[in-house]
């Protein structure tokens, strides 16, 4: 057909879905990848109800779809219709309601992996449940041996995926609380600086200032000693003048 003229990218059902959306529902990997190939894209999306062709494979458990969606850039953290259901919630709810048949052995646990570590999103919840939930809350009473045990690995995949998450985000609160206690010690190192240097700048000052005063008051000290000693030499230069007068008049008289 697409070598005939066909636009098989283009052109879509009376329902408006397109050829590549279709291929993912039923898992025709070949074809989704000569899609690809020829230019559609990996985020084709239904016009009526919202849903990608990511979604389309992960609901019906086709993984070798999810792996070539993925590897093409399909966005793994799509939200479903404005509500936000996840990708992997739908394969989970797909799974929780199914029944012995509907999917290969092995295919749900491969598709919610591909999943996870391509970084969708697991801890979402939708009307009060988390992808987890859903299937705990499964009725194992009317599924065989093969499902249980299906559901058994969905639940460890998705609760070493929560665990691995707690401690992320518990590290990177660890990481914000030191550097926020490493901020405040610095900004008490540098207030005990800054007071430090405060304190020692006004003792310094302090004792200049007294230092110069006690000059001030030396210098004073001898001035007035030399003020003194002046005022001494003075008096005995005039006792000795008087002296010296008083021996001249009396010689004179004699």
């Amino acid at each position: 057909l697409y070598e005939s003229g066909v636009d098989i990218i283009g052109s879509r059902f009376r329902d408006g879905t397109s050829s590549i959306l279709l291929a993912c529902l039923h898992g025709k990997v070949d074809l989704v990848r000569y899609l690809l190939d020829q230019g559609a894209s990996p985020n084709d999306t239904d016009p009526y109800y919202g849903e990608t062709c990511l979604m389309a494979a992960a609901y019906y458990a086709h993984p070798d779809c999810v792996s070539c969606l993925i590897g093409a850039g399909a966005d793994v953290r799509y939200g479903h219709c404005g509500y936000y259901v996840t990708i992997i919630y739908l394969a989970a709810c797909s799974f929780s309601e199914s029944e012995p048949g509907d999917f290969e052995e092995g295919d749900v646990i491969r598709t919610i992996e591909l999943l996870l570590d391509a970084g969708a999103p697991c801890d979402i919840p939708f009307n009060g449940k988390t992808a987890l939930q859903l299937v705990q809350d499964m009725d194992t009473s009317v599924v065989d041996d093969k499902v249980e045990s299906e559901r058994d690995g969905i639940i460890d995949l998705l609760l070493s995926k929560l665990l691995e998450l707690e401690e992320l985000q518990s590290a990177e609160s660890e990481s914000e609380y030191d550097e926020e206690n490493s901020d405040d010690d610095n900004s008490s190192y540098d207030e005990y600086e800054e007071s430090g240097e405060e304190e020692n700048s006004n003792d310094d000052n302090g004792s200049y200032d007294e230092y110069e005063e006690s000059d001030e008051e030396y210098s004073g000290d001898d001035n007035g000693s030399c003020d003194e000693s002046e005022e001494s030499d003075d008096e005995e230069d005039s006792d000795d003048e008087m002296l010296h007068n008083l021996v001249r008049r009396r010689n004179h008289f004699l």
